[in-house]
């Protein structure tokens, strides 16, 4: 296993504010104070696995087809999961969530880092973050060269936080949303997900999954679950990997080396989908009581 960047403490690096402007700078330190309260993280995790995931259930269920759900089924980790996916629209993650979330019953804290841009730099952007993940898309992710040591920062903190059990952080290798027409054509991979990887304990387990189906339009896609059948569009997929240890990514290479590993799982995955036969399984809450 290669030797992490700096040595494994118990006390998580502090992301940096210093040369961001006002609101970003403010922004940063609330949120962060905000994922480091105990007290916080359990109200996001009632706000996350009763109100997000209900209301997500509840528009998309007549469309939801739901494989690889036995490799989480039961799950109970010794640290934290990092889940990795291809990046289709803003709602993957929470997706993919509210689907472990009714499979399984092992997370109680949620990370979710995110770009800084307009999510840490306009007030509407703070004010989404609350209103979709309880303040749980953190930390920011900065770009631009002259950022790389804040985003290098961001990783160190996560792959901290990934060292707790009952600990669920999510993140797209492709770093941007793909609006590519086929979905099995992903973007290319970014090195971050290579470098969190290499930062984790080596038994933070890795959870590929990979999601079709759903597109950004809100409005559209609820008229779509509502509508009857035959009229509903293609169905909502999503496809979960077997866990796999960090540790047995952990290699004398790149980066981005390992994030295009990470992403060809994604990828295989997509494929499997497309060749599978077996009936999915039935979405949470369809059987009845």
């Amino acid at each position: 296993m290669p030797e992490l960047s700096e040595p494994r403490t118990s006390t998580a690096p502090d992301l940096p504010s210093e040369g961001l402007g006002a609101f970003e700078a403010f922004a940063v330190r609330a949120l962060t104070r905000w994922n480091d309260s105990e007290r916080a993280k359990r109200w996001v995790y009632c706000f996350v696995r009763y109100v997000s995931h209900t209301w997500i259930q509840a528009v998309i269920s007549n469309r939801l087809e739901i494989h690889g759900g036995d490799h989480l089924c039961g799950l109970t980790p010794p640290r934290g999961v990092l889940l990795i996916g291809n990046h289709r629209t803003f709602w993957d993650m929470y997706i993919a969530t509210s689907v472990i979330a009714a499979l399984s019953d092992f997370a109680r804290r949620f990370y979710y880092p995110v770009r800084s841009r307009f999510f840490y730099t306009h007030p509407l952007g703070f004010l989404i973050n609350f209103a979709v993940s309880g303040g749980s898309m953190w930390p920011p992710m900065a770009s631009g060269f002259d950022r790389a040591g804040r985003s290098a920062a961001s990783l160190r903190r996560l792959a901290r936080v990934l060292d707790r059990p009952r600990t669920l952080a999510g993140l797209h290798p492709e770093g941007t949303r793909n609006h590519r027409p086929d979905p099995l054509d992903l973007l290319p991979a970014r090195g971050g997900a290579g470098r969190l990887v290499l930062e984790c304990h080596p038994e933070v387990l890795v959870v590929p999954f990979f999601l079709q189906g759903v597109t950004d339009d809100f409005v559209r896609e609820v008229i779509r679950n509502f509508s009857r059948p035959g009229h509903r569009g293609p169905p909502i997929q999503i496809a979960f990997g077997a866990p796999r240890p960090a540790g047995t990514l952990q290699r004398e290479i790149a980066p981005v080396v390992i994030a295009r590993e990470l992403l060809e799982e994604v990828r295989e995955l997509g494929r499997r989908l497309s060749l599978d036969d077996e009936p999915p399984a039935e979405p949470p809450g369809s059987r009845p009581g």
